[in-house]
């Protein structure tokens, strides 16, 4: 498994907290594309399927990384 960017990683907390790409293009202030392309890059370095396989490894790793507090606004 390839090491994660701190982009990935940031990306990575975002999934793992449920924002759909939409929203972490608003929050990050990158484009709709820029997202796609880390979920993808991030999807196979961990050699996951899907978003939620993503989600839920993101959740049972071990702390290799900081964690950061995902808080998502209700509109």
């Amino acid at each position: 498994m390839s090491e994660l960017t701190v982009r990935e990683k940031e990306i990575l907390a975002w999934i793992g907290g449920g924002a759909s790409n939409r929203e972490i293009s608003d929050l990050l202030f990158i484009s709709l594309h820029t997202v796609k392309t880390h979920v993808e890059h991030i999807m196979s370095k961990l050699e996951v399927r899907d978003r939620l396989q993503a989600a839920l490894l993101f959740h049972h790793l071990p702390l290799q990384f900081s964690r950061q507090k995902v808080v998502r606004k209700k509109y």
